[in-house]
């Protein structure tokens, strides 16, 4: 039987919310990247899951950060710990497949049980979501977020209605655009343009944005509950090993990228 065990609940987890193709992996492997280079330990918990292919996929992923390759996209499921330069756990970063945060084909599905239970008060560690404002990951071949305005809304939908009544009151909100390098507001190697990402942003996720606004003094007073963030994780390019399997090979974005979003992942933790 599959079983999903998160045995420390008093470490901070960071879930990235976002669908498959949305870059969730390769947003980890990044900030891994970045955190080996700070004085950071990355680890995956093995105890997690107890399938051969999580044994699999949790080196996979520590070949990514120590190598060149690309995540492949064949791994679904993990749980990193962050331990910093004292060996003291900061953080949990949990990876689940995108087809269970949204999927086209069936946007009203429910989350499985045990992904309900970890972003719930079930398990009570305290949670940093990190919603991903998709624009640019494939719904199909030939669409995408950004020219599919339907799926777009679903996917917001989902956000709204699914995961964030999840969400306890301690836990904290990152809105993050991923794939900045796709557009005229950044590069791989800087961002150009954040205003105008967000610009964007609002104004094709509106109910997402509002949906994390609080108000307090009766509703006078009216704040984002939330922080906007912009990531590029770098560029790939097609390549095949040396016993001809088809590898994608990874140039990291500039560290602007996961330092700031680090940065305001540690100040939410």
């Amino acid at each position: 039987m599959t079983n999903y065990q998160i045995t420390d609940t008093r470490t901070p987890i960071i879930i990235v919310v976002g669908p498959a193709t949305s870059g969730k992996s390769m947003i980890m492997v990044r900030i891994g990247k970045y955190l080996h280079t700070q004085g950071y330990k990355i680890d995956p918990d093995y105890s997690y899951l107890n399938t051969a292919k999580y044994v699999e996929d949790c080196n996979k992923f520590m070949e990514c950060v120590n190598s060149n390759n690309a995540m492949p996209g064949s791994v679904t499921d993990l749980l990193i710990q962050i331990k910093d330069a004292s060996g003291t756990k900061v953080a949990q970063y949990l990876e689940a497949p995108g087809e269970v945060y949204f999927n086209p084909a069936n946007p009203a599905a429910q989350p499985p049980q045990y992904l309900q239970q970890i972003c719930s008060g079930n398990v009570p560690n305290k949670k940093v979501f990190i919603y991903l404002l998709d624009f640019d990951s494939s719904v199909e071949i030939h669409r995408s977020f950004r020219s599919d305005s339907e799926m777009r809304g679903k996917y917001a939908d989902r956000l709204i209605n699914v995961f964030m009544p999840l969400a306890q009151p301690k836990d904290k909100f990152i809105l993050l655009y991923n794939k900045l390098d796709k557009t005229s507001y950044g590069t791989t190697h800087k961002i150009i343009n954040k205003p105008g990402a967000e610009l964007e942003a609002r104004q094709n996720y509106a109910h997402v944005f509002n949906s994390l606004k609080k108000k307090i003094l009766g509703g006078f007073i009216t704040y984002d509950d939330f922080k906007f963030m912009v990531f590029s994780t770098g560029s790939y390019s097609d390549d095949v090993d040396d016993e001809g399997n088809p590898i994608q090979h990874y140039n990291i974005s500039a560290d602007i990228y996961p330092q700031l979003l680090w940065k305001e992942i540690i100040r939410k933790l």
